[in-house]
């Protein structure tokens, strides 16, 4: 590994047009004229996605050496478009090019149609950048030294065909790279001009096969490196920074702010020493100033793609504090990406075959990390269609514990991103309930077992674990760690697609929470035939998910769909549409599942042609403590049944009451003879249902 300089962000504001200006408008004096703006050869242009094509520019001047002079393009050989010039003047033309697998081709062309200048295969299309450290280069790997070849296809050149000339680079991750456009190069290094890596090379083959459009692949990965050695410095060009070269690089070539998602795959040289948890605090804070970095000089891209590491780069690998380092970066990628899961995507390479120094991968296994992205990446930045919720790699949600006796036993769940899709232990060898430890005390794991919670036909899977306290340990887990090392054939958890969990280390498992006053409201929309349910839930994150119940008599309900939780902090809105409701009447209450094991519910809403629901209960003191009143104004005068509800939906009381004509005012004192809790008070009439929350004091 070299020695790195470590070095500090500063905010810098990048003047991104100037620089620009500045790298590609050399001026340059031939026997026609003076350019200030001429293509290169095979030079990449960034597409406009709204128009689907890449602008190429030539500027300069030019002298009374050519008569009639002008500027032509083609496309493979056929005339596109002529700009006529004038002698002796300046001029500044454009030629619109569609990002297709297709050359282009400028000429500077006389009277005569004599060429007299030109430069070609030029092409548009969309632009990557990779960065990170030897796994990010992703260079082939060469057999020998005792480890076994690959045999499933070492040239990753080879296996994109003729639609390599569609992938390019601008010069290379060197220091003196030179100047100029390549065609790219899976099966080189970081040292060469023209470097891709295989990862890059492999997304770029399935981008080109599926949207037909030309990739440019820019990767700056150095092998070897800390994260701290791509941190950027006072000025963020400097050239003697990765960051400043990359930077430079991309400026250069005309890229900046015209990248479409990033990808960063490092950390492997942030397990080698120093204290776990120290370690992942210092590499989110390196990360945060990075991707800061990143969308100062770059400009927001549409996805940012976390790859995260696996065991086997660190010295004494097998050593419990080298685990507990590399654990350390993995929980780190993984509460990245959570910090803004909009923007980020965590890719896991669990189970991905590695190559015999178990660091790094054959392109059997850099193959598959480039299909993972590009899975992503033809979801998430393409809008295709997804068939499957399985093309994202299995991750947590959160952990929680489920109930715990009052003994020395217990039980803790864990909840996946993807509910929905189903899930497995698979084992060569091996016990499942190695992968998994909790902390907080010293615990025996007696059960790890898949769970579908959901209703039928809508299935929701946890992950169950049942534990014991040892001796000693009074208290219940406070964390929940899953890791999996080097070796292929440990038993792990996969999805339906076969894609591994990603490791983890999650602390500060859920305890009880009191539940907020009003917690989740419900509304009602019927829309042709459809019933639009809206509900919106205090304290969002504290719940796991959702199910709609729907009954046609207000008494007995049955579940028609459960929705997952969104983890979003603070106030959430969620919806659902019955397309099927019954053609008389329907009842609806959503009950919702706190992390904790608490339930709650919504009050009820009738929906029906005869019977409305109407929000003019109204109910006092709130909270009650001495005495509870109800007012409600009526339409006409009858008799009313009033009935409380407890939060877990089970009806307290119910009683008859008549009312007149408008205005009435009336005590529910029953409340006051029930436990402190909430309540949902409803009053039926012949035409109209009211309900409302009250919160009994002590």
């Amino acid at each position: 590994m070299r020695t790195s300089t470590f070095r500090t962000k500063r905010a810098t504001l990048a003047l991104v047009s100037v620089f620009t200006y500045l790298f590609t408008s050399a001026q340059v004096t031939d026997a026609f004229g003076t350019w200030d703006i001429w293509p290169m050869q095979k030079q990449f242009y960034p597409r406009s996605i709204q128009t689907n094509k890449g602008t190429v520019r030539v500027k300069g001047t030019l002298n009374n050496s050519l008569a009639l002079p002008r500027l032509r393009l083609y496309r493979e050989g056929s005339l596109v478009k002529t700009e006529v010039l004038t002698p002796n003047q300046s001029f500044d033309v454009t030629f619109e090019i569609t990002a297709e697998l297709a050359n282009y081709q400028v000429n500077l062309e006389n009277d005569f149609n004599w060429t007299t200048k030109q430069v070609g295969e030029l092409v548009a299309g969309d632009v990557y950048f990779i960065s990170g450290q030897s796994n990010a280069e992703s260079r082939k790997m060469e057999s020998g030294g005792g480890f076994p070849g690959d045999n499933s296809n070492p040239d990753v050149n080879t296996d994109v065909g003729g639609n390599i000339n569609f992938v390019r680079v601008y010069g290379g991750s060197i220091d003196n790279y030179t100047k100029q456009w390549f065609i790219g190069n899976g099966n080189t290094n970081a040292f060469q001009n023209g470097n891709t890596g295989q990862v890059g090379m492999r997304l770029a083959r399935e981008i080109i096969r599926t949207q037909g459009v030309p990739v440019c692949i820019m990767n700056g990965a150095e092998r070897g490196e800390p994260i701290e050695y791509y941190l950027p410095a006072a000025n963020h060009f400097s050239t003697s920074t990765n960051y400043g070269r990359e930077l430079t690089r991309l400026t250069e070539a005309g890229l900046v702010g015209k990248i479409r998602a990033f990808i960063w795959y490092q950390g492997e040289s942030n397990t080698i020493n120093g204290d776990p948890a120290t370690n992942k605090t210092s590499y989110i804070n390196n990360f945060t100033q990075i991707y800061n970095a990143w969308t100062l000089d770059y400009g927001p891209a549409e996805k940012y793609y976390i790859v995260q590491i696996r065991p086997g780069c660190s010295n004494n690998e097998n050593s419990p504090a080298a685990k507990d380092r590399v654990l350390a970066i993995q929980e780190a990628h993984r509460e990245i990406v959570a910090a803004d899961p909009a923007k980020r995507t965590l890719v896991g390479t669990n189970g991905i075959p590695q190559y015999g120094d178990e660091c790094h991968y054959y392109y059997a296994g850099y193959k598959q990390i480039g299909n993972r992205l590009f899975s992503l990446i033809n979801n998430q930045v393409y809008g295709a269609p997804v068939t499957n919720d399985n093309y994202t790699t299995p991750q947590p949600r959160k952990v929680s514990p489920l109930y715990f006796s009052g003994g020395s036993s217990g039980q803790v769940t864990m909840s996946f991103d993807k509910p929905g899709d189903t899930y497995s232990v698979t084992a060569v060898t091996g016990d499942i309930r190695s992968r998994f430890n909790l902390e907080g005390g010293n615990y025996t794991i007696n059960s790890v077992a898949i769970q579908n919670t959901g209703a039928t036909g809508s299935p929701y899977n946890v992950l169950r674990i049942n534990y014991t306290m040892n001796a000693g340990t009074i208290n219940n887990p406070t964390g929940l760690t899953y890791r999996n090392d080097y070796h292929d054939n440990n038993p792990v958890i996969v999805n339906s697609d076969g894609m591994q969990m990603v490791s983890f280390s999650i602390s500060g498992i859920a305890a009880f929470d009191p539940l907020p006053a009003d917690p989740l409201t419900l509304r009602i929309t019927p829309v042709n035939g459809r019933n639009n349910l809206y509900w919106q839930i205090e304290n969002n994150n504290d719940f796991e998910y959702f199910e709609v119940e729907r009954s046609q008599n207000g008494n007995k309900y049955s579940t028609i769909a459960t929705v997952p939780g969104s983890l979003l902090a603070g106030k959430a809105q969620y919806d659902y549409s019955d397309t099927k409701p019954s053609s008389e009447k329907n009842f609806y209450r959503i009950k919702a599942f706190n992390f904790n094991g608490k339930i709650i519910y919504s009050h009820e809403v009738a929906v029906n042609n005869r019977l409305s629901f109407t929000d003019g209960l109204k109910l006092f003191p709130n909270p009650a403590k001495d005495q509870a009143m109800a007012g409600l104004s009526v339409k006409e005068a009858g008799s009313a049944t009033i009935q409380i509800f407890d939060q877990n939906g089970r009806m307290n009381t119910t009683r008859t009451i008549m009312l007149q004509k408008g205005n009435n005012l009336f005590s529910i004192g029953e409340v006051l003879d029930l436990k402190p809790g909430m309540y949902v008070v409803r009053i039926i009439t012949g035409t109209d249902i009211y309900t409302g929350r009250l919160v009994r004091m002590n």
